[in-house]
């Protein structure tokens, strides 16, 4: 990430915000069983400036097979399914079950942070896309 992050100060297109790719040279080593980041952890990584994940709470993926999931990482084979439970209920079960606080994913860091709609964040995603439109180097 170190690497990608000093490519992308000296001009190449780099298509991630410079705050998601220090999010994730930063990225806390605290999961639990199932790989997901812990709630607990939040408290002492305030620092590291963590983009909070909204997959599962503005977010959803509906699967080929009916099941409802909050994320790819999160392929979860008895997941809430709209075949046996209906959309609505489908997604308000992958809601309530949703305990993911942040995530370590770039791309979806991409798009929580856009969700987040901090300044900040608006204005690097921005400026990424007016500079691969107008190619502008910097």
């Amino acid at each position: 990430m170190r690497k990608i992050l000093d490519v992308k100060k000296k001009g190449l297109p780099v298509f991630y915000s410079d705050n998601v790719l220090k999010v994730a040279i930063n990225w806390p080593n605290m999961y639990n069983n199932k790989g997901y980041f812990i709630q607990e952890a939040h408290k002492s990584y305030k620092k590291n400036r963590l983009i909070p994940c909204y997959h599962g709470k503005l977010k959803y993926y509906l699967d080929a097979d009916g099941r409802i999931v909050t994320c790819w990482a999160h392929n979860i084979k008895d997941a809430p399914n709209i075949r046996n439970l209906g959309v609505a209920a489908a997604i308000k079960k992958c809601h309530d079950n949703n305990s993911c606080k942040y995530c370590a994913f770039l791309s979806n860091n991409e798009q929580n942070a856009l969700m987040h709609l901090s300044i900040r964040n608006i204005w690097n995603i921005l400026y990424i896309h007016l500079s691969d439109i107008f190619k502008i180097k910097e």
